[in-house]
C-alpha cells in the first residue's frame, strides 16, 4: 500500500494512464473524450426541443391560466430550459449521492487523490471516482447544450457567458486527472439547490 500510495497513479489526459479508472468511465482518452462529449450534447439538445416543440404545446393551456406578469417569462424555450434544468440537476444528484457519502468516510487519499486502491485487491475508490467523473461528464455536456440552446434562442448575456466557463473548467478539471473526488462530490451535490431555484425562477412572476 505504502509503495502504492508513493508512487501514485497518475491519470493523464481524460483518466487514459488509469487503467482500472479508464475501464469504468465512458469517455477515457481524448477520441472518447470527443465523441461521448457530441453525444451527451446533441441528447441534451434533442430533449430540450422535445420539451419545447412536443411538450409544451400539451400544457401550454393550462400554463396561460398562470401568466408571467414579465415579458419573456413564457413560450416553449422558457419552459423547456426550466424542466430540462431541473431534471439534470435531479441526475446529478442521483448519481453522486450514493459515491459522496461513501467518500465522507474515506481514508484522506480516498478523498483527496487520483482515484486509486487504497489496499491490495480494493477498486472501491476507483470506482468512486469514476461514478464522479461520469457526474462530471454529464455535467459538461448539459453545459455545452445550454450555450448550444441559448445561442439558438439569442438568450446567452455576458454573466451566462461566464457562468458557462466555469463550469466547463470545473468539469474539466474533475475529469482531467480525477483528484479530489470527494471535493467534486460535494460540489456537484450543490446542484440539489438548483431544483429548488428552477421552480422559484418559473413561478415567481406566475402566482406572486
Amino acid at each position: 500500500m505504502d509503495g502504492f500510495l508513493e508512487k501514485g497513479v497518475q491519470t493523464g489526459w481524460w483518466g487514459s494512464q488509469n487503467e482500472l479508472l479508464c475501464a469504468q468511465i465512458w469517455w477515457c482518452g481524448t477520441s472518447r473524450f470527443l465523441i461521448t462529449s457530441v453525444i451527451g450534447t446533441c441528447f441534451w439538445v434533442a430533449l430540450f426541443a422535445f420539451f419545447a416543440l412536443v411538450l409544451y404545446p400539451l400544457v401550454e393551456k393550462q400554463l396561460d391560466r398562470i401568466p408571467s406578469k414579465v415579458d419573456g417569462e413564457s413560450g416553449g424555450g422558457w419552459f423547456a430550459l426550466h424542466l430540462q434544468s431541473t431534471i439534470h440537476a435531479t441526475l446529478i444528484v442521483c448519481i453522486t449521492l450514493g459515491t459522496t457519502r461513501a467518500l465522507a468516510n474515506s481514508s484522506i487519499e480516498a478523498k483527496y487523490m487520483a482515484p486509486q486502491p487504497q489496499t491490495p485487491g480494493d477498486v472501491s475508490t476507483v470506482a468512486h471516482g469514476a461514478v464522479i467523473g461520469n457526474a462530471a461528464h454529464v455535467f459538461l455536456c448539459y453545459t455545452l447544450a445550454d450555450t448550444v440552446t441559448g445561442l439558438f434562442r439569442k438568450s446567452l448575456t455576458m454573466d451566462m457567458v461566464i457562468h458557462h466557463l466555469v463550469f466547463f473548467m470545473f468539469c474539466s478539471i474533475i475529469m482531467f486527472d480525477g483528484n479530489s473526488p470527494y471535493l467534486a462530490g460535494c460540489l456537484l451535490q450543490m446542484e440539489l439547490s438548483t431544483i429548488f431555484l428552477n421552480f422559484f425562477l418559473f413561478f415567481r412572476n406566475r402566482l406572486g
